[in-house]
C-alpha cells in the first residue's frame, strides 16, 4: 500500500496543518491523564516535530471518550494540553467548546512554530456522523490536512474521512510506521507465528482469530475471551464473566486445532470475598467461583509454545489485571516475551490500550520489536488493511 506522505508535501512552511491525532486515552480521578496512557501522546511527537521544523503551525484535533455529541466538561481535551505542553517543552494552547466562528478567531491569531489544541471533536454531533458541513468548519482553519490518529483508522469520522475531500490530505509519521511495522512483522508472518489474545470485546476478537488462524501455530486464548470460548465448549464457568453474545459465533473457533485453552485457571469467589483465590482444574469449577487468571499448568504449556515461536503478537490481558491474583499469568508472558525479543530469539509486537498498560508497568515498553497505539483499529487493520481512515490517503 502507498499513501500521501509527509515527505511529498512540499508546501508546508507558512502553513497552517489540521493534526488529527487520537489522544482519547484514559484519565484519572483527579482529571489528568492516567500514566499509563502517556504514550499513545508520546507517540504523535515526531509528527508535531517535524511539521514545527518545516515552518507550519499546527491545530491538533482529537476525541476524548464518548460525549456523542454534547458539551461535557470531564472530557474536555484541557488536561491533554498540559501534558503536551511538558513533552514539547512549549506551550500548547486549548481551545475550549465547540467548534464555531471563535475556535477559527483563536486559530487564525496562530503563528508558524506555535501549537493550539481544539477541545473534544465529538462535543460536536457532525465528527461522528462523517457529516460534510462539520467537515467544512473544519476545513476552515488551516491549508493542510495530516492524519495520524491510526487508533481511529476503523472509524468513518469527519476529521479523518469527510474532511480529506476538502483540503491537501497526508499520513502523519506515526501511521506510516504503525502500518509498515504491522505489515511487515505481522501481516506477513509465515512459521512459527504465535498470537496471544486475551480481555474482552469477543466481538472485535473473533473476526481477527479466523484471519489469524490461517496462519498462526498456536493462537493462545486468556481473560474474558477464554471463558466465552471455554463457554461455547460446553465448560460450566461458575461465575466467571462471559460474552454469552457471542458463545454460538465461538463454537467453530474452539473447535480448531490451533486455537488453545485454557485447562487450568485461578478464581476467587464471588459471594465471599475473604475467600483467598485457588487453582482449579476446568472440572472443579464451583458454583460460586470467578475465574481471573489462567492456571499454572496453562502459563507453563503458554511459555513454551512461545519459545518455539519466531514472532509473537499479544492483545489483551489474560486475567483481570485490576486484581493482584489476577494478573499473573499476564506479567509471566509479558517477562517471558521481553526477555526473548532481548535475546534476539522472537519479533515480538504487541498492542490494545491493557496490553500496553501492563508491559509499562512492568517496565517492559521498551523490550519489544514493536508497540502499536491501536487497540480495536489495530485488529481490524490485521484482517483488512484497507480501513476507512486510510484508504482516502491511499495513492
Amino acid at each position: 500500500m502507498k499513501f500521501r506522505t509527509l515527505s511529498s508535501a512540499n508546501n508546508l512552511t507558512g502553513s497552517r496543518v489540521l493534526l488529527r491525532v487520537d489522544y482519547n486515552v484514559a484519565l484519572d480521578d483527579s482529571g489528568s491523564v492516567a500514566p499509563e496512557e502517556l504514550f499513545r501522546i508520546s507517540r504523535t511527537v515526531p509528527t508535531i516535530q517535524y511539521l514545527l521544523a518545516a515552518g507550519a503551525s499546527i491545530v491538533l484535533m482529537t476525541h476524548l471518550g464518548r460525549p456523542h455529541g454534547r458539551l461535557d466538561q470531564k472530557l474536555t481535551t484541557k488536561p491533554l494540553a498540559k501534558e503536551l505542553t511538558k513533552m514539547l517543552n512549549m506551550p500548547v494552547q486549548h481551545i475550549p467548546g465547540l467548534v464555531d466562528a471563535s475556535t477559527a478567531k483563536h486559530v487564525s491569531k496562530l503563528k508558524p512554530g506555535r501549537v493550539c489544541l481544539l477541545d473534544n471533536l465529538k462535543f460536536n454531533p457532525g465528527e461522528e456522523s462523517n457529516s460534510v458541513e462539520f467537515a467544512k468548519q473544519l476545513a476552515e482553519l488551516g491549508d493542510i490536512l495530516v492524519h495520524d490518529a491510526f487508533a481511529s483508522i476503523h472509524r468513518t469520522l469527519a476529521s479523518t474521512v469527510a474532511l480529506v475531500e476538502l483540503m491537501d490530505s497526508y499520513i502523519g509519521l506515526l501511521i506510516e510506521e504503525e502500518v509498515h511495522e504491522l505489515s511487515t512483522k505481522v501481516v506477513q508472518a509465515s512459521d512459527d507465528f504465535v498470537v496471544v489474545m486475551g480481555g474482552a470485546k469477543t466481538k472485535t476478537k473473533l473476526p481477527c482469530i479466523k484471519h489469524l488462524l490461517s496462519k498462526a501455530t498456536y493462537v493462545l486464548t486468556g481473560g474474558i475471551l477464554a471463558n466465552t470460548l471455554l463457554a461455547s465448549a460446553g465448560n460450566n464457568l461458575g461465575l466467571s464473566v462471559v460474552e454469552d453474545l457471542f458463545i454460538k459465533s465461538s463454537k467453530a473457533i474452539v473447535k480448531h486445532k490451533n486455537v488453545v485453552l485454557p485447562r487450568d485457571v485461578i478464581c476467587d469467589s464471588v459471594t465471599t470475598n475473604d475467600i483467598e483465590a485457588e487453582l482449579r482444574n476446568l472440572d472443579e469449577i464451583e458454583h460460586n467461583d470467578r475465574i481471573i487468571d489462567i492456571g499454572t499448568v496453562t502459563a507453563v504449556e503458554y511459555a513454551q509454545k512461545i519459545r518455539e515461536a519466531k514472532t509473537v503478537f499479544f492483545n489483551g490481558p489474560l486475567g483481570f489485571m485490576e486484581k493482584p491474583e489476577g494478573m499473573h499469568g499476564s506479567q509471566a508472558i509479558a517477562e517471558l516475551i521481553a526477555a526473548l525479543t532481548a535475546q534476539e530469539k522472537i519479533t515480538s509486537v504487541i498492542g490494545g490500550g491493557e496490553t500496553a498498560a501492563l508491559f509499562d508497568k512492568l517496565g517492559l515498553l521498551d523490550d519489544v520489536s514493536y508497540v502499536s497505539t491501536g487497540g480495536g483499529a489495530l485488529l481490524s487493520f490485521l484482517v483488512d488493511q484497507k480501513q476507512p481512515g486510510l484508504v482516502p490517503y491511499m495513492v
